[in-house]
């Protein structure tokens, strides 16, 4: 190795860790600018360092050690003359370049890559936790795990759980209204609810129409009519302001009630609200009935003879060396199970459910369906995106994108993009759109934030090998539906070895070669000819649970 070589790699490792000086920054800032090589030697080392430094805060540090390094690594950065920004401008013009020169031949998504999408803001303050047997006054289905942004609920039937941001949480029984304000603050309009403020929520208000509740780190219960509004302290205390009158501390095992301007203390009376234990046991009951509902509904799905796999992700065995996941098809073949590797068993979409998690980009679910032929597919499953990390993220790949060779994957652009090459792959390309002169590429509307929205969402598509025709779904609701240009004629689609959440076996020319995903998956089907939109929408509604 030069020694010109060797500086420029010990001002790159130098820049990295942030200890860069500003003399020496200048001078990487000129060999940048000099020499196209060094750029991508550049853009290539801190996209290793990126990976690197994600994977080590994925190796669960000690809770009593904080990491300092990163933000040291950053503050001298900031430190360090402007220079540095030129860097990594320059480094920037270098992807937007390289994704330029790399574009995919596909007009649209051409032009889709090109942009960047806009961030998705949140205006959510809370969660619903749990609910059994709830339905809302204003007829909208709400699922537990929802997002709930400001604004009023009233309860007609039921009992939900609903945890703010602040780390509050309240039970509402049926026919209760409530309504968030933010997630320190909400409002009781009428009926009753029970709060549990944990410490890092201590100050959390609850406000009735004649009584503000400060919590001081507590578990208390409130109940609004039109004739009065009382407080009832079970655990901790509790602040009662009531406007012209002094501040009165109510104590575990005291009430407060306000009625026709009067203020009378007394004794709190628990019994008349929903137990958090007995609730806890409900939530449950109601999902084991569920789940119950949702096995015996399934076994229809299971025995159907177009499916050719059927994956459900439940751990066969806890045994650390059994990694197999189970084909569930009725009957099914053995040859066509699959093999997790690297990616972990964790929590699906709902308590006692298991789902496979994809984390880092060693994270994959190995199978094999054969050299056999189809004249169309189904491909169907409940994902939970964390981060769409990567330019495209794998739902399922097929290892060398052959001819007839379908891949489904979402872009970071939010859009799900199914694709499948027709036409022998030329092996002496050296782009990506030489080696697959026929690609047909089908692009849905943006569905997911960039940033993930922790939501179960159930995601499909169909195609038509004979037509070309192509149709993607999302939430059980069709959203695209596409015949491609480049379609030959009628042909056939076939599989092979494949990877769910990951791509095997990329080609040296392919310009997105690392394509994990980082999530979950909950289920996930495949059928040998495209089922119809009511098809799709049936088996969302059999998943849902509801």
């Amino acid at each position: 190795m030069s020694g010109d070589q060797e500086r420029f790699n010990d001002l790159v490792s130098d820049w990295l860790d942030g200890s860069i000086s500003q003399s020496n920054s200048e001078e990487l800032q000129a060999k940048l600018i000099s020499s196209e090589k060094r750029r991508a030697t550049f853009a290539l080392a801190c996209q290793l360092d990126a990976d690197l430094r994600l994977m080590s805060e994925k190796a669960e540090p000690s809770q009593s050690q904080p990491s300092i390094a990163v933000n040291q690594r950053w503050n001298n950065w900031y430190v360090a003359s402007g220079m540095a920004v030129g860097i990594l401008m320059a480094a920037s013009l270098l992807v937007v370049a390289t994704l330029h020169r790399d574009r995919d031949s596909n007009t649209r998504l051409s032009g889709e890559l090109q942009g960047v999408t806009e961030e998705s803001v949140n205006f959510s303050c809370a969660v619903l936790r749990h609910s059994v047997d709830a339905t809302f006054a204003d007829g909208i289905v709400r699922s537990d795990g929802d997002a709930l942004p400001a604004g009023r609920l009233k309860l007609a039937s039921g009992t939900v759980q609903i945890e703010f941001y602040s780390g509050a949480s309240v039970l509402v029984e049926g026919g209760a209204e409530i309504e968030l304000v933010d997630a320190w603050e909400a409002r009781c309009l009428s009926g009753r609810m029970s709060v549990n403020v944990p410490p890092p929520a201590i100050g959390f208000r609850l406000k009735l129409p004649d009584v503000d509740v400060v919590d001081l780190g507590t578990e208390f219960g409130v109940e609004v009519s039109a004739e009065n509004s009382v407080v009832h302290v079970f655990d901790g205390e509790v602040e009662a302001h009531v406007e012209g009158e002094p501040v009165r501390r109510i104590e575990q095992g005291g009430s407060f009630r306000r009625s026709n301007t009067q203020s009378q203390v007394g004794k709190a009376v628990p019994g008349r609200f929903v137990d958090a234990k007995a609730f806890d046991q409900q939530v449950r009951e109601e999902t084991q009935r569920r789940y119950e509902r949702w096995w015996e509904s399934i076994q229809s799905v299971r025995q159907d003879e177009r499916l050719l796999v059927y994956y459900l992700f439940n751990r066969e065995s806890e045994w650390p060396w059994e990694r197999r996941v189970e084909d569930y098809c009725i009957p099914s073949d053995p040859s066509r199970s699959g093999s997790a590797v690297g990616a972990r068993w964790a929590d699906g979409r709902w308590p006692g459910k298991r789902a496979i998690e994809f984390k880092r980009p060693s994270d994959r679910v190995r199978m094999n369906l054969g050299s056999e032929k189809y004249d169309g597919l189904t491909m169907a499953a409940w994902v939970l995106v964390d981060s769409l990390d990567r330019r495209c993220n794998a739902l399922m790949l097929t290892d060398g994108y052959e001819d007839g060779e379908p891949h489904w994957q979402i872009l970071d652009t939010g859009e799900m993009l199914f694709s499948v090459n027709y036409g022998k792959p030329e092996p002496q390309a050296k782009t990506s759109d030489e080696r697959f002169p026929h690609n047909q590429l089908y692009l849905s509307p943006s569905v997911f934030p960039r940033r993930g929205d922790r939501r179960w969402h159930h995601v499909a598509v169909t195609f038509d090998a004979r037509t070309g025709e192509a149709v993607q779904f999302f939430d059980g609701h069709e959203i695209s539906r596409q015949v491609s240009r480049h379609h030959p004629g009628p042909r056939q689609i076939t599989f092979g070895a494949c990877e769910i959440g990951n791509w095997g076996l990329p080609h040296q020319v392919a310009s997105v070669p690392v394509r994990n995903l980082n999530g979950r998956i909950d289920e996930f089907m495949i059928y040998g000819e495209p089922l119809s939109p009511q098809e799709i929408a049936e088996i969302h509604a059999l998943g849902k649970l509801k």
